[in-house]
């Protein structure tokens, strides 16, 4: 049940008028009732409405989110629609058809309170103009939602983006009886649902006001055929907002969990698949366990909420099992070689460190320096390598095209030596657009050095970004020569792979909200990797990006890893301006690879074996591995986290060492380093370093 101080908060909040209210005073311009009477009203209201179901004891951790800041919204995920914090309220505010954003986490049984507010119906016939919050919902396109019409409609019904002859797209399941008043705009409405498994009950009263004696609303998931997902789906799932052809805020959220028998049968799929993957390895101790855990899946489902010894019981066996699963599992991955066998990081001792940036631009596209003037920088700077992934779609003016002032001469050049003199560049055109070679001498007519390489103690790598149709991507070790017009084509894929070059997925923290787009893309499934930081957009200078999100993907990494890619984490400053008072200064972000030599062959081969560290400003200075441990340094870390599977963070440590012990529930881990020290001026993130995964379900799951 909903507290009684939490819901007086959630009730007494200022609610400013919008309207002129006119005789007949709105709930918003009412005089605010006592504290007091808010509380008790609201808790009246909480008995009477989810009093209808059977309450359950023993409750778990509540969640409260008033959607002040941007932090909250890294637990939820838009999928259509445009959602923003407007006023302290989340928002829908493009009006289109079907928004829909969901919250990260699943849950079983659950009371939830929203306030929710209709600023604007954009067409008020029957299906559309409404706001809906989403129950049970497996993804964005299959859900069951609270459909709360302006016109004072309260609706359950289910939504399928798969209709078919005998089902369609809506489907109701129920609807509030006799007639409702009409809802006022920019009045905040507080709806109330409970979800017992397949019993639903919702009420919906304007803030402020007597909320109704029974639930307005009761449904039966389970009366007729409405399991839309199959496997009782309706026992489980995400919740969510949404809207039709509306402008609707959202505010105060609370969930209240409650115990669910089918959360304890869930649980058991973790040491199940542990224990699956371990049967080639040890078949009988595994065949055991197994039945074990049907046994606990037969018991588990019987269990009452209200039984509190049944329910300690089935904690306490459920807690043996899992730890019997992982110490099979770690037999077997200890059988496999462990750490040792999938670690990147093994016998470091026998290489050396060279430091490097592999994304930055010169004023042969859209930068601000001359190749040869940058390249001195990072080798002043104390960088070993570097890449100018110059965008393919400018072609070579040396800054003519952006820069006016830097096209010194007027004459007609060959620029990429194919025989056709071109006098004007056209964006995207590809005229004359083409891939140095920054080992070789420039042409007769550039007064600029463009050999580049300092054998034994500078690299600069031939490459482009390519820009063009698809995610922008950086081609590290692309071969010189005329390149293609930008066209939407992943032609460029077989041409680095030929040169044994490296593709890194640029500036993706656009994805972290929908990271299938980048796993599911047969093209970018075969990617080296992608940019976990890119400096240029942590620093862009806009009011939302104080903390600097927009160039970070940490979470689109995790999704990736989890989908199986085998993806590596750069660090590069993106820098075009080359400017230290920039918004996108360069050596801000950086790789450090172990390396046998400072070759082109030995650089870029470290960094396809995932033989280096990402950084924004933290050292590393040593990693060890055994079969069952990793241990890492920093001189300048204070916190040092292991996450694994689903982003979680599995260990932590406040200091600048650490050693993580194999469990035997791995199925994949990474480090990662920080400290209190800003990156750049006026921003709020902090230095940081990302080692590389260790896949470590690749033993179990491939020969070895």
């Amino acid at each position: 049940m909903l507290t009684s101080g939490r819901i007086a908060r959630q009730l007494t909040i200022d609610m400013p008028c919008r309207t002129r209210c006119g005789p007949r005073r709105s709930a918003c311009c009412r005089p605010a009732e006592p504290r007091l009477v808010l509380c008790l009203r609201a808790l009246l209201a909480s008995l009477l409405i989810l009093g209808a179901l059977p309450a359950i004891p023993q409750t778990l951790t509540p969640v409260t989110e008033s959607f002040n800041t941007r932090a909250v919204l890294q637990t939820w995920r838009p999928f259509s629609g445009t959602w923003e914090i407007v006023e302290g309220a989340y928002r829908e505010t493009s009006e289109d058809y079907r928004t829909v954003t969901l919250r990260a986490e699943r849950l079983y049984d659950f009371d939830l309170l929203v306030k929710l507010k209709y600023l604007h119906i954009k067409h008020p016939y029957p299906l559309a103009g409404y706001a809906v919050v989403i129950l049970r919902a497996q993804d964005s396109g299959h859900y069951y939602g609270v459909i709360a019409r302006q016109n004072g409609a309260l609706e359950l019904a289910e939504y399928t983006s798969r209709p078919s002859a005998k089902r369609p797209v809506w489907q109701q399941i129920a609807a509030a009886g006799g007639e409702l008043p009409e809802r006022e705009l920019y009045v905040w409405h507080i709806i109330q649902v409970q979800c017992r498994g397949l019993q639903i009950a919702a009420s919906m009263f304007p803030a402020g006001e007597e909320p109704p004696e029974e639930p307005l609303l009761k449904a039966n998931l389970g009366k007729g055929e409405f399991d839309h997902s199959g496997g009782k789906a309706y026992l489980s799932g995400r919740i969510g907002f949404g809207s039709s052809h509306a402008t609707i805020g959202f505010d105060d959220l609370s969930i209240q969990p409650k115990r669910a028998a089918a959360e304890l049968v869930d649980r058991l799929a973790a040491p199940r698949e542990l224990v699956r993957q371990t049967e080639r390895h040890a078949k009988r101790e595994a065949r055991e366990i197994l039945s074990e855990i049907d046994k606990l899946r037969r018991s588990f489902g019987k269990i009452k909420p209200d039984d509190d010894d049944a329910w300690r019981q089935a904690e306490e066996r459920l807690a043996a099992v899992v730890v019997r699963a992982k110490e099979t599992r770690k037999k077997a991955l200890l059988a496999q070689g462990g750490f040792l066998a999938v670690s990147p990081y093994v016998n470091l001792a026998r290489f050396r460190v060279y430091k490097g940036n592999l994304h930055a631009y010169t004023l042969h596209s859209n930068g601000g320096l001359y190749a040869e003037d940058a390249a001195a920088r990072y080798r002043e700077a104390g960088y070993h390598f570097v890449a100018f992934t110059d965008h393919d779609a400018y072609g070579d003016q040396d800054g003519g095209m952006l820069f006016p002032r830097h096209q010194n001469d007027r004459e007609a050049h060959d620029w990429n030596g194919d025989g056709v003199l071109h006098e004007k560049q056209v964006y995207r055109s590809g005229l004359e657009a083409y891939v140095r070679d920054y080992s070789r001498p420039s042409p007769s007519w550039v007064d600029q050095n463009w050999n580049l390489n300092r054998p034994g103690s500078f690299l600069v790598f031939n490459a482009r970004g390519a820009s063009f149709g698809h995610p922008r991507v950086g081609c590290i070790g692309h071969p010189p020569g005329d390149i293609a017009r930008p066209r939407e084509s992943y032609a460029f894929i077989d041409e680095v792979r030929r040169v044994n070059g490296l593709l890194v997925l640029h500036h993706p923290s656009g994805w972290n909200t929908a990271p299938e787009l980048i796993y599911e893309d047969e093209n970018l499934r075969t990617f080296d990797g992608l940019e976990v930081y890119n400096g240029a957009f942590a620093g862009r200078p806009t009011p939302a990006n104080q903390d600097g999100h927009e160039g970070f993907s940490e979470p689109l990494w995790n999704a990736c890893l989890d989908a199986g890619l085998h993806f590596w984490g750069f660090a590069n400053d993106g820098t075009h301006s080359h400017d230290p008072n920039a918004f996108d200064p360069p050596f801000n972000g950086f790789n450090v690879v172990w390396a046998s030599e400072l070759t082109r062959a030995a650089i870029l081969d470290a960094l396809r074996s995932g033989r280096f560290y990402a950084s924004c400003g933290i050292i590393v200075d040593s990693v060890r591995v055994t079969a069952s441990s990793i241990s890492v340094a920093s001189k300048n870390a204070t916190r040092i986290r292991v996450i694994g599977h689903g982003g979680a963070v599995i260990q932590v440590t406040d200091g600048s060492e650490m050693t993580y012990e194999m469990d035997g529930s791995e199925r994949w881990i990474r480090v990662e380093f920080e400290n209190d020290q800003p990156v750049l001026p006026g921003k709020t993130y902090h230095q940081r370093a990302w080692l590389q995964p260790v896949l470590v379900e690749k033993l179990l799951t491939v020969r070895t």
